[in-house]
């Protein structure tokens, strides 16, 4: 026979979770891209795609003490504010103009002069997260013609905000740093440039970020990583 674990059975192990509810939870979240993710780019010339690999780290801070948990389950919102510690994405290199112009690997990367933040609210009795997250990135291509033309790194920020399913038991899982259970997925809809001899790119796609207790790897990562260290 399945066992179902009741709300406040779930509130007890959330209390057991945070020392019962002593206060200040300050929680790190890894967010990693689900495969396979996608962007289209659509250039004055033609129509290509880029793979992506990578995430978000971030970092949740919300008071969890005791009357915070008793209202949740008379259906008041837990929130919390986010703090983005690490953008670090990387996608596929992408040939224009019939091969003329290869971008190199594409890095998107956290803005280290203006920081990214967010918040969310999680509704106990709704199981549901309700996000909103400003993640303000610098792109760039590790192609040095390219980059040249571009003129280094560019502003390419997004704004997520999202409401998804969230369960208690998810809530639970994700404090005691076992991993899933939250998926944000982002419409991409943005017009970058315009770019020297290219033009604009018009960037679209669907994009989901799930926790994970394990944090993305990927060579092309290790090669964005490497070409944001080269950047003055």
């Amino acid at each position: 026979m399945r066992t179902v674990a009741r709300p406040t059975s779930l509130i007890a192990a959330l209390l057991a979770t945070v020392g019962l509810g002593c206060g200040q939870l300050k929680l790190p979240v890894d967010l990693a891209l689900e495969e396979p993710s996608e962007l289209t780019l659509e250039l004055p010339t033609e129509t290509a795609t880029t793979s992506l690999v990578g995430g978000v780290s971030t970092t949740i801070k919300a008071d969890l003490g005791l009357l915070k948990l008793l209202g949740a389950l008379v259906g008041k919102a837990l929130v919390a504010n986010i703090q983005v510690d690490d953008v670090l994405i990387a996608g596929t290199s992408v040939s224009i103009l019939g091969g003329f112009i290869n971008t190199g690997t594409i890095c998107l990367f956290q803005d280290p002069e203006v920081p990214s933040s967010g918040s969310a609210a999680f509704n106990i009795l709704l199981g549901t997260a309700a996000f909103d997250m400003s993640l303000n990135s610098l792109l760039a291509v590790t192609d040095p013609v390219l980059s040249g033309l571009v003129g280094g790194p560019q502003p390419f920020s997004q704004d997520v905000s999202a409401v998804v399913p969230l369960s208690l038991a998810d809530l639970v899982g994700i404090i005691a740093g076992s991993g899933g259970g939250l998926a944000i997925t982002q419409e991409i809809d943005t017009v970058f440039g315009p770019v020297p001899i290219i033009g604009e790119i018009h960037v679209t796609g669907a994009l989901t970020l799930a926790s994970t207790d394990t944090p993305p790897s990927d060579p092309l990562l290790d090669e964005c990583a490497d070409f944001i260290a080269s950047l003055p």
